[in-house]
């Protein structure tokens, strides 16, 4: 019988984490550079490649299939709207993670319409970012901040009771339940965080969902932005 002796780079490969797979969209060069110098030094995440337009992103993420890309949303020709629509369609496995220097709200919009699994202001922090492409690479939302502040403040401005009434219909441990799962928490590390079951979270979470009226967790997720009782 043949024993099969494994080289010290095969073993290395096999006991390392598999890296991120990331795809940069960004019109400014210098600012493409920045990001490929800090992702280089983040050892769970590899660039694969870089577009400085929307129809050469979808081209090369199609080609290149990356685990993330990471969207521009102003840019000329194709904007990230469209491109982001355009790659979803044909690489439905991608996480598009939202970049953009805009604040407004109709900008967020139309990107989570789009499919982006996350909105980041080009004003937030290095770590910031690679956490955020961490949490998109495993399915979870992650967004800035700066975005959720200025959505509760809208929505606050156009119905400055909608936070207290929120208060009203759920109680304090289904408002922490709704918080966790907000920040992509599952209910198994809802349920040790809170010393619960998970059946008991799950419990919550349809409590949640009719009192709501929400018809998914995501829904939930969407529903917390906006009513302004997660910090994410």
């Amino acid at each position: 019988m043949t024993k099969t002796i494994l080289t010290r780079m095969e073993i290395k490969s096999r006991t390392q984490p598999k890296k991120i797979r990331v795809f940069i969209v960004e019109d400014h060069h210098f600012l493409r550079d920045a990001l490929k110098m800090m992702f280089n030094k983040a050892r769970s995440i590899a660039i694969v490649g870089e577009s400085d337009n929307g129809v050469d992103a979808v081209a090369r993420v199609q080609e290149l299939r990356p685990d993330v890309c990471i969207m521009d949303i102003t840019m000329k020709g194709l904007n990230g709207i469209d491109a982001t629509r355009q790659i979803l369609a044909r690489c439905p496995d991608t996480r598009v993670l939202a970049f953009s220097a805009s604040l407004r709200r109709k900008s967020f919009v139309q990107m989570m319409q789009a499919g982006a699994s996350g909105y980041m202001v080009k004003t937030c922090s290095g770590q910031e970012l690679i956490e955020a492409v961490r949490m998109v690479a495993r399915g979870k939302q992650f967004f800035s901040p700066e975005i959720v502040a200025g959505l509760f403040a809208e929505s606050t401005q156009s119905d400055p009771d909608s936070g207290h009434e929120l208060t009203r219909i759920l109680s304090p441990r289904e408002l922490t339940v709704i918080e966790l799962i907000a920040q992509g928490k599952s209910s198994k590390e809802i349920a040790d965080i809170m010393a619960l079951s998970v059946r008991t979270v799950e419990a919550f979470r349809m409590k949640i969902i009719e009192k709501t009226g929400a018809s998914s967790v995501a829904e939930i997720v969407r529903f917390a932005i906006k009513e302004g009782i997660t910090s994410l």
